[in-house]
This record gives C-alpha cells, sequence and structure tokens, in this order.
C-alpha cells in the first residue's frame, strides 16, 4: 500500500474519530439539560408545595400594599397598613424597590418577590378619603393585601409619633432641605416664623379633573391665608413649593415669600416638613408636608367640589385633623 494511500485511510478515520466524539458530546448535552429540567421542575414543585403548606401551616401573618396612586398617595396606604399591621399583630411586607424606601427610613420586612404575601386575601377600603374601623380588627387567620387608598390620619392616630418616625428623611434628601432651609434663616433676622405653601395647580387644572370635582384655590385663598399667618406671628416668611413655579412667580411677588426652585417633589416635602407651620392647596403631597411638619396647617375649604363624583370618596372628618384651619 503507499504511502499516500495509508495517510488517506489514516485522515478519513481521524474524521470518524471526531464526528463519533461530536456525537458523544451533543448526546451528553441533551441528556444534562433533560436531567436539569427535570430537577428544576421538580425543586420548583417541591418548592410551590412547601410555600403552600407555609400558607396552611402559618402561626404568623404578614401584611403587603397593592399600591395606588403617587407619592402622597402611598405614603397613606404605607401609614395605614403599618397602623393595621400593629393592631392584629401582623408583620408588614414591601419590596426591595419600593419607591418609598428610596426617601425615607421604614421599618417593614422587605420581600425579595412583589411585596405581596403568598396566599394573602385581599382588605379594601369602604371609602378612598375616610375611615374604615372594620380593618382595625381583622380577624380572619391570613396574610392580608391592603387594596385601595385609605386616606385617613386616624388609621394611625394611636401611634402618630411612630408615623413619624417612620418617615425619615434619608440623609441626602435632609441635607438638601436642610441646606435650603438655613438659607432662609438669615443672620439680619432672629426668630423667623417658616410657613411652607404648597401650590398645587398643574394636573388639578386639567378638564377632567375640574369635571371629578378637584378644585385649585385662587388667589384671594393664599392671600387670606398668609395674612392669617402675619397677623399672628412675627418675622413670617413663606416658602413656596409648586408644580407652578410661573404661576407663582406672577402672583406671589411678596418681599416675604421665597420660592423653591429646582428641587425634586421629594425634596420639596422636606422642605415644608421643616417649616413651622403649612398653607396647602389640594392634594395628599401638601397634606404630608403639612403633618409632617406637625404645627399650624391652614387648607383649602372648597376640596372636592359639593355633589362631585370626588365629593362621594372623601369624608371631610376622616381626611382633615380637627385643629387644621379650613378657608376659602
Amino acid at each position: 500500500m503507499s504511502i499516500a494511500a495509508t495517510k488517506h485511510i489514516q485522515a478519513h478515520n481521524m474524521d470518524i474519530l471526531v464526528i463519533s466524539k461530536i456525537k458523544y458530546c451533543f448526546l451528553m448535552f441533551l441528556f444534562s439539560s433533560t436531567l436539569s429540567y427535570c430537577l428544576f421542575g421538580f425543586w420548583t414543585v417541591n418548592n410551590k408545595n412547601k410555600e403552600l403548606k407555609l400558607c396552611r401551616d402559618a402561626r404568623h401573618f404578614f401584611i403587603g400594599i397593592q399600591y395606588a396612586g403617587r407619592l402622597g398617595n402611598k405614603m397613606f396606604q404605607y401609614s395605614a397598613a403599618y397602623s393595621i399591621a400593629k393592631a392584629n399583630n401582623l408583620s408588614l411586607l414591601i419590596t426591595e424597590n419600593d419607591e418609598l424606601r428610596e426617601y425615607f427610613s421604614l421599618s417593614a420586612l422587605r420581600s425579595q418577590n412583589n411585596g405581596m404575601p403568598l396566599c394573602s386575601r385581599q382588605v379594601k377600603e369602604e371609602i378612598p378619603s375616610g375611615f374604615s374601623s372594620s380593618v382595625m380588627n381583622i380577624t380572619i387567620k391570613k396574610n392580608i393585601t391592603l387594596v385601595g387608598y385609605f386616606q385617613s390620619y386616624k388609621y394611625w392616630q394611636d401611634a402618630s409619633d411612630e408615623i413619624y418616625e417612620e418617615f425619615s428623611f434619608n440623609e441626602d434628601v435632609d441635607e438638601i432641605a436642610s441646606q435650603f432651609i438655613a438659607g432662609v434663616q438669615t443672620d439680619t433676622q432672629i426668630n423667623i416664623t417658616l410657613v411652607g405653601v404648597h401650590v398645587r395647580r398643574a394636573d388639578m387644572s386639567t378638564p377632567g379633573a375640574q369635571a371629578d370635582g378637584y378644585t385649585v384655590p385662587r388667589m384671594s385663598y393664599f392671600e387670606k391665608a398668609m395674612e392669617y399667618f402675619r397677623q399672628n406671628y412675627t418675622n413670617v416668611k413663606f416658602i413656596i413649593c409648586s408644580d407652578d413655579i410661573g404661576w407663582c412667580e406672577e402672583n406671589m411677588n411678596f418681599q416675604d415669600v421665597i420660592i423653591s426652585k429646582g428641587h425634586s417633589p421629594i425634596v420639596d416635602l422636606a422642605i415644608l416638613s421643616k417649616c413651622n407651620h403649612n398653607i396647602i392647596s389640594t392634594g395628599s403631597f401638601g397634606w404630608w408636608g403639612a403633618y409632617l411638619a406637625g404645627g399650624q396647617t391652614v387648607y383649602y375649604g372648597y376640596w372636592p367640589k359639593p355633589g362631585s363624583q370626588l365629593s362621594k370618596t372623601v369624608v371631610k372628618n376622616d381626611y382633615f385633623p380637627p385643629q387644621w384651619i379650613p378657608m376659602l
């Protein structure tokens, strides 16, 4: 046999060997993939069964929140859930990426999933801006998910100090707000009385919001409220926080007024909370700025519009603390 023929046979045998190895590797890959899939499926089913067993056998239960709305709304829902949890011996769960955790030092447990307790039963409010006393005494022994707005200070009136603590601003937010307040408190005046003024106009001025029953205060309301503080306190300075800076610059150009500009909403909220007193227009954002400040609060009395759809969802005595002052 010639050398060329021998080399040809050797090359052919090598090809067969390579192909055999490829087939072997492919079969091993299929086998390992199938085994992994089966094991994963077993683990998933087994883990799910364990979770369901925990639901049935649990001696301690949890409460989660199905959030609705924006920052101020979520603060109401968290506060209600915190107090309902305390009253019913439940543990409060929130997600790792909960918006409120970005701004506040919350004590709630952190959940790795969507923040909803396993096998939970929904508990719904009776009226969005009102107090439902029944949820303070939950008799069912199951995990709970709170669904609704729960906008009433009465949910946590027995735990108000704890709610103030829950909404302690994170350091970065607090520092920016404190620096702004320090800049307002100049050396030329002593015993300054800081009055925060929240002016919300943008979304409340739309035709849809107006038709629903939302209202926007006229300038006469702010003038009346500001004059009240000028008459009752000394060295008053007003700090304006608003979603309509242009309107404020045009209508509130007074010597004792300073407008917060270029700050994020959460910093504006922190600024309002650091004032001695507050004047608010409408909406939950201004409500929380005034509540966290803890001083005297004047609120717009013509909200919601009487006879509107919104008015059917609000119990004013449940929404506004009794010591707050309504003005028109």
